[in-house]
């Protein structure tokens, strides 16, 4: 039977001109290198190939910076539009300020180069100002309308997208944005869905609803804008059916006859209590 351990061995001792035992449980941490040669042309084209990409890298960075819309203030549209979902809407209507800003900078521009860079920023621009047509907030909601005026205007002032086909593949999320707007519960939010209804009825100089939904592109000397907007009028009749209904016109005529209901009831009530 082999002795049992002890729990607190000692360390044996290295004796003189010999090393101590290793211990069993010791790991070997030791480790070798070596060198790999490289010759001096794989060097410069690794140095031409990575400052090739660098440049390459830089020169995209700063024609997307170029093409960014960026405010008076220089704030550029990305940092704007991040707070447009901020929860205060001080703090979105403020983005908004900056935006319409961005866009009515243009104008100081050459009409082309304001409408390339413009072209450039819709598909971010856009889905960002339709979400603010539904705000809750007054101040934001009529920004963003505004800004949408903003945009037709910059658009139309050039020769070339006066029929505002660079709008066209917009018009979808446009119209279904817009008629939220109009089936919305809050009656200014429908007010304001009735305007850009009306804004989105001007892509066609002289409208026309009852040749509107039959107009194809290319058809009459129609734009693609208003081909477009043909495809989905149907979206806003029945809203602004029950807008116009729901609009107090005849408030006052109603009025004067309940008073003359409440006079004919009190006339009634008094000759009936008086004495036979």
């Amino acid at each position: 039977m082999a002795p049992p351990t002890r729990d607190f061995a000692k360390r044996p001792k290295a004796k003189v001109g010999k090393r101590a035992p290793a211990k069993i449980n010791s790991t070997d941490t030791s480790f070798k290198t070596t060198s790999v040669g490289v010759r001096s042309q794989g060097k410069s084209l690794d140095k031409n190939k990575n400052a090739t990409g660098k440049q390459l890298q830089g020169a995209e960075s700063s024609a997307a910076a170029r093409m960014e819309l960026a405010s008076s203030r220089g704030n550029a549209l990305s940092t704007l539009q991040a707070s447009l979902r901020h929860h205060a809407p001080a703090v979105r209507a403020s983005g908004l300020r900056g935006i319409r800003d961005a866009v009515q900078s243009l104008s100081s521009l050459e009409v082309t180069l304001g409408i390339s860079i413009l072209e450039a920023n819709l598909p971010s621009l856009l889905p960002n100002m339709c979400r603010c047509w539904l705000d809750e907030d007054d101040d934001a909601r009529r920004l963003a309308v505004c800004l949408f005026g903003d945009i037709l205007k910059n658009i139309k002032s050039s020769s070339e997208q006066a029929d505002l086909k660079c709008l066209a593949p917009f018009v979808p999320f446009l119209c279904a944005y817009a008629s939220s707007a109009l089936n919305s519960l809050d009656r200014s939010v429908r007010k304001d869905g009735a305007l850009l209804v009306g804004m989105l009825a001007s892509s066609d100089p002289s409208p026309s609803f009852s040749t509107l939904s039959s107009i194809t592109e290319g058809e009459g000397g129609n734009s693609a804008m208003a081909a477009e907007m043909g495809k989905h009028v149907d979206l806003f009749i029945p809203s602004l059916e029950r807008l116009l209904s729901s609009m107090s016109f005849g408030g006052r005529g109603r009025n004067n006859a309940g008073s003359k209901e409440g006079k004919k009831r009190k006339r009634d009530k008094n000759n009936s209590t008086q004495p036979a």
